[in-house]
């Protein structure tokens, strides 16, 4: 980003001014902004979020957090837009002392007043708002578009500032995930039933997160959520339903890499197996992968074909608890952990796959989307069994290309793999729904035409609104 010119003539570290020699694309309508509180892109999701602006014409700027990766460029043009990589702690204590004319050392402790200020009196982040700022004002960013709650109330104090449109992306169940509150509840129906105490630490962040979720929920221009649970749930804090937009989390078909080949050796390994797949991340109990194991170990005897892999990025103590439950079980010939791929290969092992499996439990933050595996399986045309999350049951329903059980329960599980392993006709049947499904409506250039682009093209003839506090705000009357 520039800085002032006396700013930069003092030669002290902050934004680059790199942009100036990235190539430019003529005849933009409107300049976009993305916050990510996370390196670039951090998923697929963002990414194809900010692929499909590009596509439409705007200027899309990203200012996200610089990596650890060595060599990374801190600004570069990527896929037609331009990230702006930087290190918040770092680049705005230089960029005040610059201003103050202060050393490191005489900022510090004053760094750490300005921060407890902040947090305590508006919950936003110095650090962030400093470099949030300068990135408005530097490339005249016209809408700002915030994924999740940490940065949101930031972002909206620097809109305020700049009378500039937000967008609220609420991918998350942020107050549960934040404060920590989001407990799973595991087969055991008596921790189902009496689910264990929050600690007055956890009770309390999650209504300090719930409140600003709400206040920033009404001060942004709109909000995008990506169920309907959670367009829902922000409804019943008061929200207007004609301020919320609900974003399915659906794949580009240009991601399933047709052109790439099958690796056959492998394919064929599994070949006399009656392979399950499970893809995601894994790094909690949240995931039920217990639970998986719990069905399997049912399983093993009356069905000794029966094998499990696991694709995601999973977390190194999680995996050698899980390590410790597959040798527990006797599972060790039955279970392979491939970890993190790129989706390139995912075409290999989709291809082996029998059945795909979303054995989630009920908690607040996975309810709060569909996960991305029940898409991907649709897209390859095989049968899915998941876990009764609300979204997930409707969608399934829907669309008719999958069995879903009561989650945490094992038994319930098993029952559903052995039913598809029995009734081969089903699990076609069910996979050529789920593939029709998608390639008629349940894909991004569909879902994106209907959500994002709409709400770009509506917000491009608005004014922002001016800011008001909650109690401001007219109240919506619920019947």
């Amino acid at each position: 980003m520039q800085l002032p010119n006396s700013a930069m003539s003092a030669q002290q570290p902050g934004f680059s001014s790199v942009y100036s020699t990235l190539p430019r694309r003529p005849a933009q309508r409107i300049k976009v902004g993305m916050v990510l509180d996370h390196p670039y892109p951090g998923c697929p999701r963002v990414e194809r979020q900010l692929v499909t602006l590009v596509n439409c014409g705007y200027e899309v700027h990203v200012l996200c957090r610089q990596s650890e990766q060595a060599g990374q460029m801190t600004e570069e043009a990527i896929q037609g837009l331009y990230v702006h990589r930087v290190n918040p702690a770092s680049e705005s204590a230089s960029l005040r002392r610059h201003f103050l004319g202060w050393s490191e050392n005489s900022y510090r402790w004053l760094r750490r007043g300005i921060r407890w200020i902040h947090r305590t009196l508006w919950g936003t982040d110095p650090d962030w708002e400093v470099l949030i700022h300068h990135f408005v004002k530097s490339f005249g960013i016209q809408i700002l578009h915030v994924q999740g709650l940490p940065l949101l109330t930031t972002a909206l104090r620097v809109a305020q500032k700049a009378n500039i449109m937000t967008v609220a992306d609420l991918y998350h169940h942020d107050p549960a995930r934040l404060s920590q509150t989001s407990l799973p509840r595991a087969y055991d129906p008596v921790l189902q039933k009496h689910p264990p105490a929050l600690s007055w630490k956890q009770r309390s962040a999650r209504k300090h997160w719930e409140q600003l979720e709400k206040q920033a929920a009404w001060m942004a221009d709109h909000v995008i959520v990506w169920s309907e649970e959670s367009r829902r749930r922000l409804m019943s804090a008061g929200v207007p339903p004609y301020h919320i937009s609900v974003l399915e989390n659906t794949i580009d078909r240009n991601e399933l890499h047709p052109d790439h080949p099958v690796d056959t050796a492998t394919a064929r390994w599994y070949r006399s197996r009656f392979v399950l797949t499970y893809v995601g991340f894994m790094e909690g109990a949240e995931r039920g992968l217990e639970t998986l194991l719990h069905s399997m170990a049912q399983l093993k005897h009356e069905m000794p074909e029966l094998f499990l892999l696991l694709i995601g990025p999973i977390e190194p103590d999680y995996h050698q608890a899980l390590l410790r439950q597959i040798h527990a079980l006797e599972l060790t010939q039955h279970v392979e952990c491939l970890g993190w791929m790129s989706p390139q290969h995912y075409g290999t092992f989709f291809h082996a796959t029998d059945i795909i499996v979303s054995p989630h439990l009920n908690t607040e933050d996975l309810c709060s989307r569909i996960p991305d595996p029940i898409y991907l399986a649709q897209a390859h045309g095989r049968a899915i069994i998941a876990s009764q999350l609300p979204d997930v049951a409707r969608y399934l329903t829907r669309t008719q290309s999958g069995l879903l059980y009561e989650p945490g329960n094992a038994t319930e599980l098993a029952d559903r793999i052995r039913t598809l392993f029995q009734d081969e006709a089903l699990r076609h049947h069910l996979g050529n729904n789920g593939r029709m499904a998608m390639e008629l409506n349940h894909h991004w250039a569909a879902t994106s035409e209907r959500t994002l682009t709409t709400l770009y093209r509506d917000l491009e003839g608005q004014e922002a609104e001016p800011i008001l506090p909650v109690y401001q705000r007219p109240v919506m009357v619920t019947s």
